[in-house]
């Protein structure tokens, strides 16, 4: 994860066994967090933005301001996924990142399955 100043956007790049997929919260706890999730599933991986308001599976955002994803599979089978978003999304539920100020991300992963 980085910021282009040029551009004013966060950028993402996750590089992951395929099948698999990884999570993204920006909160301490996935209580009333904001998540992304990067999906592995070779040309087919995306990203889809999710809110979650208890431990349990979260539930998908109504809208998203993540760019549409650049895939690439890799050689070595793994899957590259790339995108991006505003600072603030200007849509509800979604967290608005401060620069120069900490905030807590929190991280959830699995293999076998792009499924989450």
């Amino acid at each position: 994860m980085s910021y282009d100043n040029s551009t004013e956007t966060v950028n993402y790049v996750a590089n992951l066994i395929n099948q698999s997929y990884l999570g993204l919260g920006y909160g301490s706890s996935m209580t009333d967090t904001d998540m992304v999730i990067f999906s592995a599933d070779d040309d087919k991986s995306t990203v889809y933005p999710v809110y979650s308001t208890t431990e349990e599976k979260p539930k998908n955002q109504t809208g998203s301001c993540y760019a549409d994803p650049t895939v690439t599979v890799l050689d070595s089978g793994d899957v590259q996924i790339e995108t991006s978003r505003p600072l603030d999304c200007d849509l509800e539920n979604f967290y608005v990142i401060t620069l120069g100020a900490e905030f807590p991300v929190i991280n959830a992963w699995q293999t076998g399955s792009p499924e989450l």
